[in-house]
Formats: structure tokens, C-alpha cells, sequence
């Protein structure tokens, strides 16, 4: 949540620098960046230039230099930013100088945070049946079955369509998003048929709504009124709620993400499976999976280092 400095900045009028946020947006769309990408630069830039507003008054933009940019930072760090955070407004600033002052980044000047690379919160099978199981409408099932069974983002459920569902393959096309790749995923019988229910239900409100039926093109989930395509946010918040009702709060979408990969490497022990079926572009991406799946596939039967010193004591 940000705080009430930072709220404030929002609200700070920056008018003066509007030239300069159009421009690099512009140049950001021309790079043919995801909207996901260029949206959270520009709201970055906002954010300084506001900064600058209330604190270099209004210093153009041509004659910011590395000394402002660490002036904002140690601001930053007077929020308690998290150092990932902190390192989009350094990537926003290398943007801003290639695509406003025209010039090359010195990564020396304003080296990147390093941050502590921790295991993600994955929920385990009791877990996520309980999440599962606290599902009351055929939206939260349908949503919460796919996820958990295809490991798909949020944002790629969020983009799915009817012909994405070849449900004679028993998978479902990964339209390129995040990575700009495409792929295929499973398709378990029981999530098509919680997205038939669903989607039934989606066809029913548009007739008595006396609105277009969905085409092949139109995305699968919509909002509770079964008209509007869903965005991500609403489809969020409907995982939250199922996931508070199960008492697991702590759990967020991408948990399912988690728990598929970690499930498949499990039973298959092929990372290079997990990879592929996850989308990542490299393994280095995937390779936390092996860090997580190491305790469980030793409880799986092994025996313990020590107890063979012990062994080869009595002997």
C-alpha cells in the first residue's frame, strides 16, 4: 500500500512535463512493448517527475541528471520500497535517457538493488482442494479449476477465448503474452466441464439480456453481468474471495502457478517438461521447482547420510 507521501504525488499537478510523458510513451510503444510493460514505466515517470515537481521545481527534463535520480531514490528508500521496486524506477530512468535526453545508460552511476531470491508460497494439495472446494458459482469453479490444472498467468486466463479451448486435444492454446510465446496446455476433463457450466450460464444471461451470443473469437470469462470481458483485476478479486472463504488468504493466483509446476515435477521428474509447459524462456526461470521438489522427493523414500555412518559403526 503506498503511503501518504506517495499518494500525494499522485496528485501533484505535472502539467509542465506533459510533452515529455507523451513522448516516452510513444517511444515505449514503438519498442512494441506488452501494455503490462510501458504502463508501469509511464506510471513510474509520473511519479518522479511529480517528485521533481514538489522538490527540483520543475527542473526540465533535458538537465535532469544521476545526482536527481539518486536524490529520488534515497526517497524512495525512505518509503521502504522493496528493492524490486526500486530497481522498475531504475530501469524507468534508463528509459528516460535513451528516449528523452538521447543518451546511453552508465549502469555505474546507478547500479541495480540486489534482493534476496526467496521460494515462492506454494499451497499443498490439502490446501488447494479446500480452495476447490469453497467455490459456490460456476465462475469461481471454472477459474480456480483452470489455474490449478494448467498453470496458466492470470493475465492468460484473463486473454483466453472459445477457440482456444480444442477440446477433442484435450488442451487449451496459450495465446503469446508475457515472454511473447505461445504454448500448449492440458486440458483435465473436469475443468472442461466447469468451463462448459460456466459458460452456459454466460450464454443464458446474454439471451435474457437480449445481447449477441459469444463468437468463437470472444473471451471465455466475463464479468458477473456475462457481457463485459473480464479484465484481470476482476478476475483476481474473485480468486481472493474464494481463497479468504477457505481461510487461506495468504495464497494469490500465481500460487496455482506454483503448485501446478511443483506437482508435474513431481511425478514426471522432467524440469525441461515443466519449462516448456510454463512458458518460461529459459530454465533458469523453472529451476526453483528443483529447490522446492528436493525435501519431498527425499521423504520419498531415502536413506539418511547419518544413519549410514551409524550402520557402518555397528559393523
Amino acid at each position: 500500500m503506498p503511503s501518504e507521501t506517495r499518494k500525494k504525488l499522485t496528485t501533484v499537478d505535472i502539467s509542465c512535463y506533459k510533452s515529455v510523458v507523451d513522448t516516452f510513451r510513444e517511444r515505449l510503444k514503438l519498442r512494441n512493448l506488452s501494455e503490462h510493460t510501458w504502463m508501469n514505466y509511464v506510471s513510474s515517470l509520473i511519479i518522479f517527475l511529480a517528485w521533481c515537481v514538489l522538490n527540483l521545481d520543475s527542473k526540465s527534463a533535458c538537465l535532469l541528471d544521476y545526482a536527481d535520480f539518486r536524490q529520488f531514490l534515497c526517497f524512495l528508500d525512505q518509503e521502504m520500497l522493496a528493492p524490486r521496486t526500486i530497481n522498475v524506477y531504475i530501469a524507468t530512468f534508463r528509459q528516460f535517457l535513451y528516449f528523452i535526453q538521447q543518451r546511453d545508460w552508465n549502469r555505474y552511476e546507478i547500479p541495480y538493488r540486489k534482493y534476496d531470491r526467496r521460494l515462492p508460497l506454494v499451497p499443498g494439495i490439502q490446501q488447494a482442494a479446500k480452495m476447490l472446494a469453497s467455490c459456490s458459482g460456476l465462475l469461481e469453479e471454472a477459474l480456480l479449476k483452470l489455474l490449478f490444472s494448467t498453470g496458466i498467468r492470470l493475465s492468460e486466463a484473463c486473454a483466453l477465448t472459445f477457440r482456444d479451448i480444442l477440446r477433442d486435444r484435450k488442451q487449451i492454446y496459450i495465446r503469446p503474452g508475457k515472454g511473447r510465446s505461445d504454448r500448449y496446455v492440458p486440458l483435465e476433463d473436469s475443468t472442461l466441464r466447469a468451463l462448459e457450466a460456466y459458460c452456459r450460464e454466460r450464454f443464458a444471461l446474454c439471451k435474457a439480456a437480449g445481447m449477441p451470443l459469444p463468437d468463437r473469437n470472444s473471451p471465455v470469462f466475463c464479468f458477473s453481468d456475462g457481457i463485459r470481458p473480464a479484465n484481470s483485476s476482476f478476475l483476481r478479486r474473485t480468486y481472493k474471495h474464494v481463497a479468504k472463504k477457505a481461510g487461506l488468504p495468504e495464497f494469490n493466483p500465481h500460487s496455482c502457478r506454483h503448485f501446478f509446476a511443483l506437482q508435474i515435477y513431481l511425478q514426471q521428474k522432467d524440469i525441461m517438461l515443466v519449462k516448456n509447459l510454463l512458458g518460461h524462456h529459459t530454465l533458469a526461470a523453472t529451476e526453483v521447482y528443483l529447490t522446492m521438489a528436493a525435501p519431498v522427493l527425499l521423504q520419498q523414500g531415502y536413506t539418511n547420510p547419518l544413519s549410514l555412518c551409524e550402520k557402518h559403526d555397528e559393523q
